[in-house]
């Protein structure tokens, strides 16, 4: 295993956020994270005022912020803004941690480029009025500072980081692995097993850091099933290039988090890579985030079924089925009768809610899981039904029309059912449930 001062660049300098290290005002440390996203060089930060490289109107705020979180001594989130070499300001988000370094008080900084979450979050918010946004991304906050010389004195490993972490290179590495809120962690690539992972761990996976020394093998272990092979062929089979993964975890209480790891090599005098290092950050709001865009892509905002643009995607799907698997597949579509006259009448509000309704009910007529209710186009909707007769569309049919009936008395509607035959396309399939509907409309009109 390498001396910890090499672990401790790889930490320093590899981490994807900017970090400097402040004393008395002036920049003593930084990492090429911050070099680059300033854009200038190391020389020209170090030993320079930090306000120097804000935005002239972000220095007052942020010097106050500062002040009061040295006044205080724990550490706090702050938004303020860099100035780029080349003169743009840059938004980033800070965590400011006060510390003890070299027998000096110092201040450490880290800095993460939020540019690109602000114009997300600007472009979700013309997405849809119907997402509401509270908040913006979710920046987990470090993890308590915990005595790691306490749980590393009885096995092989604790005892082998405890030695080498006596000098002012060890207590260097310790303030950066134990401070920045991602997990940091380092896996021997000879031995093939994890030997060292930073104090985030609890927060992150909800699990006592004593439970992963006892038992090495738990971060395998915790990968959701579905995700193991690809963590497994990245560590096994790992030739020296940064690389990055998202993974699922499962937590004791079977919830299931979202992981972003970023891995990169650590090699030898010879180039031989001896250990991978890595951080991985908790991502599972933004996962959510986009499951939620993902169904709002495909979702129709008034009636809560599947749009018309999905229904093409899905048809697609359930005919290359019904072909492989040999069943039979039915549609059903139908409108609202004279729905025209109604919206006329009782006016655009009061037409939306009879939609809202019958998205409704067809939502609860329908078998869960099996069957998919579509808004077509206006007062169109249109059902897939799998493994489903013509007679049980029809039946199907049937019960929805007293349903919406009964609930709705001052509607009524038109239906038609087409089963799918061998050697028809897609398009004719569709237009065979539409021609059904019409001459069923125009039974009913001529009733």
């Amino acid at each position: 295993m390498p001396p910890f001062n090499t672990i401790d660049e790889a930490a320093f300098e590899l981490t994807g956020d900017g970090i400097v290290v402040v004393r008395d005002g002036s920049v003593i440390s930084t990492n090429g994270a911050f070099v680059r996203m300033v854009g200038r060089q190391r020389d020209s930060i170090v030993n320079r005022p930090f306000s120097t490289l804000l935005a002239p109107q972000a220095r007052s705020a942020f010097r106050n912020f500062s002040e009061k979180v040295l006044a205080v001594g724990s550490t706090d989130t702050f938004r303020t803004a860099l100035m780029h070499q080349q003169g743009h300001a840059i938004q980033v988000e800070c965590s400011l941690r006060p510390a003890e370094l070299d027998d000096y008080d110092v201040l450490f900084i880290f800095m993460r480029d939020i540019s690109s979450i602000n114009r997300l979050e600007q472009e979700l918010k013309l997405t849809t009025d119907k997402l509401v946004f509270f908040g913006k991304w979710v920046r987990k906050s470090s993890a308590e500072i915990i005595e790691m010389n306490k749980r590393l004195s009885n096995e092989v490993k604790r005892r082998d980081i405890a030695e080498k972490m006596k000098d002012d290179s060890d207590r260097r590495f310790r303030t950066i692995a134990e401070t920045i809120p991602e997990v940091f962690w380092i896996y021997s690539h000879h031995e093939k097993k994890l030997i060292y992972v930073s104090p985030a761990f609890e927060k992150i996976y909800d699990r006592p850091s004593e439970e992963y020394y006892r038992n090495p093998d738990l971060w395998r272990e915790v990968i959701h099933p579905d995700d193991m092979d690809i963590v497994r062929e990245s560590l096994d089979n790992y030739f020296g290039k940064e690389r990055e993964l998202e993974y699922r975890i499962l937590r004791p209480d079977w919830s299931v988090c979202w992981i972003r790891d970023r891995i990169f090599p650590v090699k030898n005098a010879a180039g031989e890579i001896i250990h991978i290092v890595g951080f991985c950050e908790d991502i599972t709001d933004r996962k959510r985030l986009e499951e939620d865009l993902r169904k709002l892509s495909v979702t129709d905002g008034l009636t809560g079924l599947f749009n018309h643009h999905h229904f093409f995607q899905m048809i697609n799907q359930e005919v290359e089925r019904a072909k492989r698997i040999s069943y039979p597949l039915s549609l059903i579509m139908f409108d609202i009768n004279s729905f025209k006259q109604y919206n006329d009448v009782h006016g655009h509000l009061k037409a939306d809610d009879v939609l809202r309704e019958v998205g409704r009910l067809t939502q609860q007529i329908i078998r869960s899981a099996v069957d998919t209710a579509f808004r077509y186009g206006g007062d169109e909707f249109i059902i897939i039904l799998p493994n489903t007769t013509h007679e049980g569309a029809a039946a199907l049919g049937t019960r929805l029309r007293n349903t919406i009936r009964q609930h709705i008395p001052d509607i009524d509607i038109s239906t038609g059912i087409a089963l799918l035959s061998e050697g028809q396309s897609i398009e004719e399939f569709i237009e065979a449930a539409d021609r059904a509907m019409y001459l069923n409309k125009r039974k009913s009109a001529g009733s």
